[in-house]
């Protein structure tokens, strides 16, 4: 079928703007591939190695299982089987005399698999596991305009066991898992707000959820832990002692906030103590005081005496902090002070949360500081937020021994497993962030690892400097039960068709009966500033003829000033049924903006508005000299 698209291609998660109707001519497009063909043809061979984290050496005897096959690795620690076709494989590595390992991968990343490491098991080790910021309140039960609820009353606990599903083989695999509930509980109605901009509360279904996906810890030492004041706070205490979570960071006085969270692990005793960064300026403010109830107050003498106390008891320390500015790359000057304090005061490894995106990590004494871990279960729709992590953990008692970073995709509020282009988001990130700090990052598999300092780490491969976007590949825009809120059209329909340029997908655009043009836009603008020049490329084939544009828009550094108008920054006549590729650059205001957004218009070429696929965008920013 010469300059047309293949009818049998398979279309998925199909979204419009024009009511749908597009969204059913795709779907009756379908039909003919489902009789014609299966949604991917061949089983995948899945072949790689298994090494021991602890010595480097093959490992052999340990059984890898995909899609419902396995293989024995060799004494080589070479593995090779062919599994089902599918979109993504989960793919196990199982050795008696090791932890576990699960990674989740796209298709077309199968292909070059690094080895796998395994660490062993021995006597006083523990796995921790440690995930970022949660709440399942706001748009999970109030959905913005067009968007699906996810969590709806009659069926409040199903459903939010569903948004961790992805997840939970990882934390129930802990010996401790550990997350930073942000949001007050209460079944019953709260109306008695803190004076703030932003407040929220959930069901307690969502600390029943969290223990039932293998949660054994909560940190409430944050900033939303006392939106709702005494009585939220009480209730919150309530519901997670009820869920049989153990908890710190927030209590009904100062004493009680300030409290450790005490427990044993392999055979060690563990102290975890949980504080926010600052008092807030409403009154009354968010800290715990003498007579009042709030969170434990994370001043730097705070820190040194509560850790302090614990490390001179005989237990091992973890301090969670919140704090640091949202959306940055790196810890506040303060906040870096109070990690490192925190280490001289005898804390064995330290987590940040607050700024809702990750950061690096750093060594301090030997131990492990984690800045951030951005958000886990969390309603936000800036881009930036979406690339995320789990940090595993392996503690030798106090001693750090390995730490895994397991790439997530904060997708339709939810955490998946991070593939394609935002798995790379996510290691690029950390890589980047790390290294300033002295920290490599190594590959085990898909995720990153850090030895302990002094290790030699063969570091992960550098990517294109300057990538905005991440997800251009779209990958990610379908799988896991979770829809890509990222993009919307006008004019037409989107959906995930596996007729990819490159990889396993590329974004489909049908048109809507009528339309002469389809507009492709972000939902939500970059939020960082364009500082130099950008570079926007990619892969573009119609069906028919057709002309493809590509525009920008940066907003005003003035929050209340209007966004400038879109600009056209090029353009290219686009045969049928074949891709072609395009590159524009866009020289940002001299004035300074406050980020920017894309979009991409299709139209007909001297005829109807054809079906278009898209595939392989990039935005770049380049460095200015």
């Amino acid at each position: 079928m010469a300059g047309r698209l293949d009818p049998r291609r398979m279309v998925c998660g199909a979204a419009g703007g024009d009511g749908g109707a597009a969204a059913v001519r795709a779907m009756l497009a379908m039909a003919a591939l489902a009789c014609a063909m299966p949604a991917v043809a061949q089983d995948a061979r899945i072949a790689g190695t298994v090494v021991s984290a602890d010595t480097g050496a093959p490992l052999a005897g340990v059984t890898v299982r995909a899609g419902g096959v396995s293989a024995i690795t060799d004494a080589r620690g070479a593995y090779s089987l062919a599994a089902p076709a599918a979109d993504h494989y989960t793919i196990t590595f199982a050795e008696a005399g090791h932890y576990d390992a699960r990674q989740v991968f796209a298709r077309h990343e199968l292909g070059d698999i690094a080895p796998v490491a395994l660490v062993a098991r021995k006597p006083g080790r523990a796995l921790f596991v440690f995930g970022g910021d949660v709440m399942a309140g706001r748009r999970y039960e109030t959905p913005l305009e067009g968007e699906r609820q996810l969590i709806r009353p009659g069926s409040r606990l199903a459903d939010t066991r569903a948004l961790l599903a992805e997840v939970t083989p990882d934390l129930a695999a802990a010996d401790l898992a550990s997350v930073n509930l942000e949001i007050t509980l209460s079944a019953a109605p709260l109306t008695e707000a803190a004076d703030k901009a932003y407040v929220f509360y959930a069901d307690p279904a969502l600390a029943t959820a969290l223990k039932g996906a293998g949660v054994d810890y909560v940190s409430l030492g944050n900033n939303h832990t006392y939106d709702y004041l005494e009585p939220g706070l009480s209730a919150t205490i309530a519901a997670v002692d009820a869920a049989g979570l153990g908890h710190s960071g927030a209590g009904l006085d100062e004493a009680a906030a300030a409290k450790p969270w005490r427990t044993e692990i392999a055979g060690e005793p563990w102290s975890v103590l949980g504080f926010v960064g600052w008092k807030g300026p409403g009154t009354p403010n968010q800290v715990a005081e003498a007579g009042k109830g709030g969170a434990a107050l994370g001043t730097t003498e705070a820190i040194r005496a509560g850790i302090g106390a614990e490390s001179a008891a005989g237990r091992a320390t973890i301090l969670q902090y919140h704090g640091s500015s949202e959306y940055s790359d790196g810890p506040t000057d303060i906040t870096a002070e109070r990690m490192t304090a925190a280490v001289e005061a005898g804390a064995d490894l330290v987590i940040g949360h607050h700024p809702h995106v990750i950061q690096g990590f750093a060594f301090h004494d030997g131990k492990l500081i984690a800045h951030s871990l951005g958000n886990f279960l969390f309603d936000q729709y800036f881009l930036e937020t979406h690339p995320s992590m789990l940090l595993r953990v392996w503690m030798d008692g106090e001693d750090f021994h390995r730490a895994e970073i397991v790439p997530l995709h904060i997708r339709d509020y939810r955490p998946v497993p991070a593939i394609g282009g935002m798995r790379q988001a996510v290691l690029q990130r950390v890589r980047a962030l790390s290294v300033a700090n002295g920290v490599a990052i190594g590959l085990s598999g898909g995720h990153g690892w850090i030895a302990p300092p002094g290790t030699t780490v063969a570091a992960i491969p550098v990517a294109a400097a300057g990538e905005r976007l991440w997800r251009g590949d779209f990958e990610s825009f379908t799988g896991f039960g979770a829809e890509d809120r990222s993009w919307e059209i006008d004019g037409g329909s989107i959906a995930a068709a596996r007729m990819a340029r490159s990889g396993g997908f590329a974004l489909q655009l049908t048109p809507a009966k009528g339309a002469e043009r389809m507009t492709l836009s972000q939902k939500i603008a970059f939020r960082k500033p364009a500082a130099g020049p950008l570079n926007i490329a990619g892969a573009v084939r119609p069906e028919s003829p057709a002309r493809f544009a590509v525009e920008v828009r940066y907003r005003a550094a003035a929050k209340d000033a209007p966004p400038d108008r879109w600009q056209r920054i090029g353009e290219v006549a686009a045969p049928a049924g074949e891709w072609v590729k395009f590159a524009f650059d866009s020289q940002p205001p001299a004035e300074p903006n406050r980020g920017f957004s894309i979009r991409f218009v299709a139209a007909g070429e001297g005829g109807a508005l054809p079906t278009v696929l898209l595939d392989d965008v990039t935005v770049v920013e380049r460095a200015v000299n």
